[in-house]
């Protein structure tokens, strides 16, 4: 029967593949070849040898594989593996087995070179081994350093040897049955050298040696053959298995993992992790170690990477493990913060306190700030002792880190404070300024509450003083201050300062002024209470109650101010005045009616100026001052809250007072800030001041008239004091004074004291002025007032008034100035005088003049004689002005005009020729144009006329 076509189609698709197949084979062969020849990478050469003859088909590409595994073998010194190879080789027959024949026979030429330099390398040992022992047992150091050179120079030329000197090296480190045999290879120095140099090589019968030793042991010989590495921080890479494979060793001691630890910190990363879940807990330590050592130099995306295998590797209880807990610790350090979370959680499940690193570049969030509780929780609570170990660092990590935590997490930070974790006295707590923002009332309260765990606690006041402060804070503040007092915390100052005035930083500064910015009505009267109970914080109880009047204004406030407006301090204590001057203010500024009894013994008992108004404005004032004008406000507004008639009782008392001294003495300082209300008082009362004052004094109680320039015609009509306190001090004897205040007084209200003020005219050394106030007042000077004010004594004065004269001068007056003229001391005053007789321009004037022209000082002489020019050009003029009213002109220009006019040729003859003829007498220049061409005239008398004319003007202006 003839084949089917499918079964033709099968062989002939079989028949075209099978030579394919060949030629894969002898490709991947042709590949494994070039790895062991040419890049020398004997493993993988031996993998893909293997792994060709696993699945071959094709006997000649086998027996070659098979030939070339078995030499690889033999080269390795693996001769047992290799003679199956072989044997399979030399079956094949032809070239291939004729070589694997001599192999196995060992007269190929790759075994001849190998077994020569196995012997060479054998050689090298031998006496590698003879100059250990000689070193070793050279009598002194110098002849034991003498046999260095040769021992580097075997030792050199044994690694150069390869694999052949690390066959030739381990024949000398025998296998080892016990412990025993192990103990004495320590005594043993070509062991301790060769089990050395073993980690120097990198070829795969040391590296299979050492992988052989991790997978039987015994352990102590692990353990010698590790003991060199632990000195080593690298070793070749072709090592490395070797490495990985012994620190799986199980060593209860964990002394193999150990002597590797300098090698595994420079594995690479990847290779490390793993062993975090294989093999025994010293395995995963030496893993934890390695990770820790390079955690601080990795990225932050590797170290993501690595946060979830370290997670499931870390024991719950660090304590169990060292190397545990350093990795977390290094976690902790370097971040990132998913790796802080993890190291404070497992703080919160470790058996004892451990310690945590600085917190400097912490920052906890909502996420950590419940583990972080958790671990303090664990800890304990730290209220007295020095804050050791992990407390020190969980208190330093709290107190130091940037929060970014939000409202849920405020109360895990107050019971921390509560845990005593933020103990700490330097500065302001960036962490607790956060809270106190974001808190609630009932929150900054539990705060308040918690203070006596801070060492520190300016904080909380300070932050709580940026705006008024709840009833629940404000009794917290109560019960924590009365505590404190009961039995201070300690790095408190409750009674650092009791004599004096209080500073602000003292604790019960602090405490007080941000109590004082609640408007808790009970506030004040615990106040009053604190104040009986604990005498020796008056200072500080001042200064707060001053500042709750913006809050509380009410009775209790203001019968706590006036309690220490007048408070005697109890021996051994002492109130400050500044602060006693501070209550004077705010009960002046209350307008508090009660107290104006009490202002003489605040100022019996002592006041000291204090400073007012805010950064802009600042004023100093003290006692009285605070009843006057407010002179940080524009508009003059009073700085107290008084009516008028309780101002006049407050002032009254003051100025009648046993400490009126005192008073005057701060009156002098407010110069225009008396209000107008308490003038009268004032004037009644300065004169007795003025007696006896030096020039100072009294210039400083002059200056108290300044405020008379608030007086107004409205104030003299209601106050009726006010305008006899007025005209007393115009009458005063003292026409000084008397003239001082006239000139402060406003125009309207000085019109109302002109008969006053005439009358000082009469009498004061000064009169010009007093005549020019007068003036300014709208009165016009009599005769006599004139005549008085240019006798005033000052020349500068004299002249002034010379210059206001009004004209036309009185008789008497003209007269006065002659005088002075003719006979006034000063030169300028009689130059002055010229001058006003020269603006009379009347005939009176000149005898004086005339005399004064020779006056001694040129320039009066110079002043009369221009004055008596100017006096006779206005009466020329005026002569002339009246016969030009009247229609005659005499001038020259007029006469040459009305002659040209009857010299013309229009006009009759006789006339013309008596015009021409006037015109040559006139002899005016102006005429010779018309003269000119009258020449030509037709008339021949009328031409010789004119011709006659031009002749004389000429010859008479040459």
């Amino acid at each position: 029967m003839k084949p089917k076509l499918t079964t033709w189609a099968a062989a002939l698709l079989i028949a075209a593949t099978v030579p394919a197949q060949r030629s894969m084979l002898r490709d991947a062969l042709d590949r494994a070849v070039l790895l062991e020849r040419q890049e020398g990478d004997l493993t993988a050469a031996e993998k893909a040898y293997r792994e060709l003859l696993a699945g071959h088909t094709d006997d000649a590409v086998a027996a070659e594989a098979a030939l070339h595994l078995g030499e690889l073998l033999t080269r390795l010194d693996k001769k047992d593996e290799a003679r199956q190879f072989l044997q399979q080789a030399a079956t094949a027959g032809g070239e291939v087995g004729k070589t694997a024949q001599a192999v196995l026979d060992g007269q190929d030429p790759q075994s001849k070179a190998a077994q020569a330099r196995l012997a060479d390398a054998r050689e090298l040992v031998a006496k590698l081994q003879s100059i250990v022992w000689q070193q070793h047992q050279a009598p002194s150091k110098e002849v034991a350093d003498g046999f260095e050179t040769a021992r580097s120079t075997l030792t050199a030329d044994l690694l150069r040897c390869g694999e052949a000197g690390a066959v030739a090296m381990l024949d000398k480190l025998d296998d080892v049955r016990d412990k025993d045999d192990v103990t004495t290879y320590y005594q043993d120095p070509d062991k301790l050298a060769f089990s050395a140099l073993l980690w120097q090589f990198d070829t795969p019968a040391a590296r299979d040696y050492l992988v052989k030793v991790a997978a039987q042991g015994p352990l102590e010989w692990q353990r010698f053959l590790t003991n060199p590495a632990k000195n080593q921080s690298r070793v070749p890479a072709g090592m490395l298995p070797a490495v990985l494979a012994l620190v799986q060793v199980t060593d209860p001691a964990g002394i193999v993992q150990g002597n590797l630890q300098a090698i595994m910190n420079g594995v690479a990363t990847a290779q490390v992790v793993p062993l975090l879940r294989q093999g025994g807990p010293q395995t995963q330590s030496a893993a934890f170690r390695a990770l820790a050592a390079r955690w601080p130099n990795l990225d932050d995306a590797e170290r993501e990477r690595l946060l979830e295998p370290i997670r499931a590797a870390l024991p719950k209880d660090l304590a169990t493990d060292e190397a545990a807990y350093q990795l977390a610790y290094r976690l902790g350090a370097d971040g990132p913060r998913a790796a802080r979370r993890l190291l404070l959680e497992r703080l919160a499940t470790s058996a004892k306190e451990l310690g945590i690193p600085g917190g400097s570049r912490w920052i906890l969030g909502d996420e950590e700030m419940p583990l972080l509780l958790a671990v303090c929780r664990h800890v304990g609570p730290l209220p007295e002792r020095d804050n050791n170990g992990s407390g020190r660092g969980l208190s330093d990590l709290f107190r130091s880190q940037q929060p970014e935590w939000t409202t849920p997490s405020l109360d895990a930070v107050r019971e921390l404070v509560e845990l005593g974790y933020a103990r700490r006295d330097q500065g302001q707590m960036q962490w607790l300024m956060r809270y106190l923002d974001m808190a609630t009332p009932t929150q900054q309260a539990a705060m308040v509450r918690a203070m006596p765990q801070l060492r520190s606690y300016q904080a909380v006041p300070g932050q709580l003083m940026r705006e008024s402060v709840s009833d629940e804070v404000a009794r917290a503040l109560i019960e924590v201050t009365d505590a404190a007092l009961r039995n201070e915390p300690e790095g408190w100052d409750m009674r650092g300062e009791r004599q004096g005035a209080l500073v602000p930083g003292n604790t019960p500064y602090e405490l007080l002024s941000t109590l004082a910015m609640s408007s808790l009505p009970e506030v004040s009267m615990w106040f009053g209470r604190l104040l009986d109970r604990e005498p020796w914080m008056a200072n500080a109880v001042a200064p707060a109650l001053v500042m709750h009047v913006q809050f509380d204004s009410g009775a209790a406030t203001r019968a706590g101010l006036r309690k220490l407006l007048s408070w005697s301090a109890p021996p051994g204590t002492s109130f400050s005045p500044q602060r006693r001057n501070e209550v004077f203010a705010a009960l002046t500024r209350l307008g508090d009616e009660a107290a104006i009894e009490l202002y003489p013994r605040a100022y019996s008992l002592g006041l000291q100026a204090a400073n007012f108004g805010g950064p802009q404005r600042q004023w100093s004032a003290r006692g009285i001052q605070m009843l006057g004008i407010d002179q940080t406000d524009a508009d003059d507004q009073p700085y107290h809250g008084y009516s008028d008639a309780h101002l006049v009782d407050a002032w009254r008392r003051l100025l009648d007072c046993e400490a009126q001294a005192e008073v005057w003495t701060d009156l002098r300082a407010m110069r225009n800030l008396v209000p107008v209300a308490a003038l009268p008082l004032l004037a009644a009362r300065l004169p007795k001041q003025l007696e006896g004052a030096d020039r100072k004094a009294r210039d400083e109680l002059n200056s108290l008239l300044w405020s008379f320039r608030r007086v107004t015609t409205a104030d003299l009509t209601s106050t009726p004091a006010l305008r006899t306190a007025i005209a007393s001090l115009l009458g005063y004897e003292d026409a000084r004074l008397a003239g001082y205040l006239l000139a402060q007084l406003d125009t309207a209200v000085g019109a109302q004291f002109v008969d006053e003020a005439r009358a000082l005219l009469a009498r004061t050394s000064l009169p010009s002025e007093i005549a020019t106030i007068l003036r300014r007042f709208g009165t016009e000077l009599r005769t006599e007032d004139w005549l008085r004010a240019l006798e005033d004594s000052r020349p500068d004065a004299r002249k002034e008034m010379l210059t206001q004269l009004p004209l036309p001068l009185d008789p008497k007056i003209a007269a006065k100035v002659d005088l002075m003229l003719r006979s006034d001391a000063d030169a300028g005053v009689r130059l002055v005088a010229a001058n006003t007789l020269a603006r009379l321009t009347t005939s009176e004037s000149v005898p004086a003049l005339l005399s004064a022209m020779w006056d001694e000082n040129d320039a009066v002489a110079k002043a009369a004689t221009e004055a008596l020019e100017r006096i006779r050009f206005h009466q020329e003029q005026q002569a002339y002005w009246k016969n030009a009213r009247n229609g005659i002109d005499v001038s020259e220009a007029s006469a040459a005009a009305k002659l040209l006019l009857q010299a013309g040729p229009l006009q009759p003859r006789d006339q013309r020729l008596l015009a021409i003829g006037s015109l040559a007498a006139l002899g005016v220049p102006t005429a010779l144009p018309y003269l000119i061409e009258w020449s030509k005239d037709q008339d021949a008398q009328v031409a010789a006329a004119a011709k006659a004319s031009v002749a004389a003007i000429l010859a008479r202006n040459k």
